[in-house]
């Protein structure tokens, strides 16, 4: 074979492959190592999933090998939307004024006013806070709402305290409440505590985390040495946790330090506790990391004992930030996604350039079936892909053959 001939097949494959380079890089499921079904019942044009546990683990780290497909073996547009990205800090405060304080058999009753930010704007809170005594004490509270200051509505039950270096000093409402005034009653006041309203508060991110959220108990170890018990978690799925959960039935406080990448990551309040007896409820067994998320694996816990015995921890359950993939019907399911390919390329569709509108839209919210291993599914291959192969094969048959002929004449 000439070296005229050797160029030529050079050129005619380096063309061949050239029709859709990304798309025959990513032909044939083989590509991809997990596959599972998308279950999204229901008439909306949009459908939308949360990613779970396993894509984190065998996804690429930014997520960019997700694939969609369909029923036809087409890739179906879709983006993401990642919540804890999308939360907004919307605090609205409201000033309070004192109305009257009251004993009555024995309790205490505070009525106080909210005020308005403006005129023609209605009061809309979930969280009232207290100025608290510097005095130690707890105690139980009943709260009701009202729109004139005399007529009251039951809101709930619950407590106070200042207990050493812990204290409580908010109630925060089961949702959000209209009220313009509120009624306190201090339950069994002999000591005359005073608990002056500072402040309504509307915190509309509280409400919308908890739509990207989702829990799972982690695998834990311990260790206890010199009075220090470490627990460590080992995160494999990569989470990004914002929660720590310990289960613990007995009482307890102790002080604590938590680290991810062998760096400690700044927590308050830095100290567990457990505090249930007949007239005492006060629990935070609970380890918030706020906006931020650990994603390391192992993340470690030191619990200080002092000379006490170390705890006795049934499990772990953590909290973790979840992302929605958004997709469109486009009426040929079953829809299955694909993930766990190192060489794909992050996807550009323009389903994203549109993501604020849609999530205006009705969306039906699906499951993940169980998830497979993709080479033992059979996938189709997506059309465009399945063209591009076959141009490909016969480009490079056209040409070898060619060159025999050639080297057939010489």
């Amino acid at each position: 074979m000439n070296r005229i001939c050797k160029v030529l097949i050079a050129a005619l494959f380096i063309f061949a492959l050239g029709l859709d380079g990304r798309a025959l890089a990513e032909v044939g499921q083989q590509n991809w190592s997990h596959v599972a079904e998308i279950q999204a019942e229901g008439t909306s044009k949009y459908k939308a999933i949360f990613l779970d546990g396993t894509v984190y683990e065998q996804a690429l780290p930014d997520l960019g090998d997700l694939r969609i497909i369909d029923g036809q073996g087409q890739f179906v547009p879709y983006y993401i939307r990642q919540g804890y990205a999308a939360e907004q800090q919307n605090t609205v405060t409201y000033p309070t004024s004192l109305i009257s304080t009251i004993q009555e058999l024995g309790d205490t009753l505070i009525d106080f006013r909210i005020h308005p930010i403006k005129v023609d704007e209605d009061i809309a809170g979930n969280k009232l806070v207290f100025m608290l005594p510097r005095c130690e004490f707890l105690k139980h509270v009943e709260l009701y709402g009202g729109y004139d200051g005399f007529q009251w509505q039951w809101v709930k039950r619950d407590y106070l305290y200042r207990v050493k270096e812990l204290e409580k000093n908010e109630i925060v409402l089961d949702n959000v409440k209209k009220f313009s005034y509120y009624r306190l009653r201090i339950l069994d006041n002999a000591e005359n505590i005073t608990l002056m309203p500072s402040q309504l508060v509307r915190n509309v991110s509280n409400i919308q985390w908890q739509r990207y959220l989702q829990s799972t108990e982690l695998p834990f170890e311990l260790k206890t040495n010199n009075n220090t018990t470490v627990v460590t978690l080992q995160n494999s799925q990569h989470l990004r946790i914002k929660q720590i959960n310990l289960d613990v039935e007995e009482n307890f406080q102790r002080k604590f330090e938590v680290s991810a990448d062998s760096q400690l990551i700044a927590v308050k309040p830095a100290e567990l506790y457990k505090l249930k007896f007949q007239n005492v409820d006060i629990v935070n067994t609970t380890i918030n990391f706020g906006d931020r998320a650990a994603m390391a694996s192992p993340i470690q816990l030191k619990i200080y004992n002092r000379d006490d015995r170390p705890l006795t921890i049934h499990k772990v359950v953590v909290a973790y930030f979840v992302d929605k993939l958004v997709f469109t019907d486009t009426g040929s399911p079953p829809y299955r996604l694909l993930w766990g390919n190192d060489k794909a390329v992050k996807p550009v569709y323009e389903l994203a350039l549109q993501a604020k509108y849609i999530e205006d839209e009705p969306q039906d919210v699906g499951t993940f079936g169980l998830a497979e291993t993709a080479s033992k599914k059979g996938l189709p291959i997506p059309q465009v892909q399945l063209f591009n192969f076959v141009v490909a094969v016969i480009s490079i048959g056209l040409v070898l053959l060619l060159a025999r002929k050639l080297q057939d004449k010489q």
